[in-house]
């Protein structure tokens, strides 16, 4: 019997997956959350699950940022993204950052438990993709992203809200020289020009408005 987690905000889709996962031949003990900061709570709070299950469209989440949060601060933990859009970016930017495998919602129940018993077998599962010009180049800045430091993440994240250096600073505890020099190491890792441009590339891996 596994343990998995899943990140989902709608109630039929979660009493459907775990109806479909506490019975049959493998019957898994499954929690539940609805936000992406009660999802980051619950992991801090409990055991490392054997997989979560995530949906990118939750309360509260980044989109892939918010992916690419939990494999920074949870690398071990496998976790297969079940989303309602298929766009290939989505799928290509889970892989790229680490998801272990990607399903979306609108596939068949059996395939749906596939994918789930494959990734909790330690394989990968993933459609085949075609990459265009414009997706390789944002996975390319995904893969930088992964290079920073947790607190150059946590500049950019605020950056990318509008917040300004001194608040920044103000919130963060540290001094305005300190974020600028964060923003010039950020600015040379992901290839970028300006805080336009670093605006740009998170709201674009946000995948949808705030």
């Amino acid at each position: 019997m596994a343990r998995i987690l899943v990140a989902d905000d709608h109630p039929l889709f979660r009493d459907a997956l775990r109806l479909m996962l506490s019975s049959g031949p493998n019957q898994h003990h499954i929690a539940e959350t609805d936000s992406l900061p009660a999802t980051l709570a619950w992991l801090n709070d409990h055991e490392e699950p054997d997989l979560l299950v995530l949906d990118l469209a939750m309360p509260g989440s980044a989109g892939l940022l918010g992916l690419q949060q939990i494999r920074r601060d949870w690398p071990a933990l496998p976790v297969i993204v079940v989303s309602g859009s298929d766009q290939a970016l989505i799928i290509a930017g889970s892989k790229e950052l680490g998801a272990s495998g990607f399903c979306s919602k609108s596939a068949a129940p059996d395939a749906l438990r596939h994918a789930l018993e494959c990734v909790l077998a330690g394989e990968l599962y993933f459609p085949e993709l075609t990459h265009s010009a414009e997706h390789s180049a944002l996975l390319h800045a995904m893969a930088q992203l992964q290079t920073l430091t947790p607190a150059q993440f946590e500049v950019a994240m605020r950056v990318s809200t509008g917040e300004l250096n001194k608040t920044i600073a103000w919130d963060l505890g540290i001094s305005e020289a300190t974020v600028k020099a964060h923003l010039t190491t950020i600015f040379r890792k992901l290839g970028l020009h300006g805080r336009a441009q670093l605006v740009s590339l998170l709201s674009q891996l946000r995948l949808r408005p705030e």
